[in-house]
């Protein structure tokens, strides 16, 4: 009776650091939806058309968010944090690959700064943090992933502001795919595009 009172409080408490770590998962699901979307914004209004590189950061970016949307509907798993990291350190290997094209002075640059940073070394400095912080998750809260009726009580996928956020991920790689499609056809993306190749030979024929 002694061990069966005990491990109440324990349940107790492995439940509520689930939870953390779960809304820790959302929140890192938004920021790439947020960063995401804003590179979208940038394209279409500012009409910076993003390099090769760019777009296999922008998938790199999509699948980091794969691991935490995973975590999200389904609960917290050390393999989702998995296919993040993986995701992450592939990116970071190609944001590495822009920054160091540019890294020579008067080599020139990708896009206009923001907050002094370039796209591309905002990419791989998020890549680093979600390196960080999936190993953190795994080392801190390594329990969490040995109790699957822990991790079916925290599911969260039916909160209206996690279905807005999970939605405006799926709807993200879609606009992405479809500006790619529009930007480069089936061929080859320029290395430096400056038009929309489907949109300006469509236009052309009238």
């Amino acid at each position: 009776m002694l061990q069966n009172k005990e491990s109440k409080p324990m349940n107790s408490l492995r439940l509520f650091s689930s939870k953390i770590v779960l809304l820790s998962n959302i929140v890192d699901l938004a920021g790439v939806f947020v960063v995401s979307a804003a590179a979208i914004i940038i394209q279409l209004f500012f009409h910076e058309l993003p390099c090769p590189l760019c777009l296999l950061q922008r998938i790199g970016l999509m699948a980091i968010a794969y691991g935490y949307l995973l975590n999200t509907v389904y609960g917290n798993r050390a393999n989702h944090y998995a296919y993040s990291t993986i995701a992450a350190i592939v990116t970071a290997f190609i944001a590495m690959r822009q920054i160091l094209l540019h890294i020579v002075p008067g080599s020139g640059y990708y896009g206009d700064p923001i907050f002094g940073i370039h796209l591309y070394t905002w990419v791989f400095i998020i890549c680093m943090v979600a390196i960080a912080w999936n190993m953190l998750i795994i080392i801190i809260y390594p329990e969490d992933y040995r109790h699957e009726k822990l991790i079916k009580k925290v599911k969260v996928g039916k909160n209206p502001l996690v279905k807005f956020i999970i939605y405006g991920y799926l709807l993200v790689i879609v606009l992405n795919f479809a500006l790619t499609f529009f930007e480069c056809g089936t061929t080859q993306c320029p290395d430096d595009p400056n038009q929309y190749m489907i949109l300006n030979n469509f236009i052309s024929q009238f």
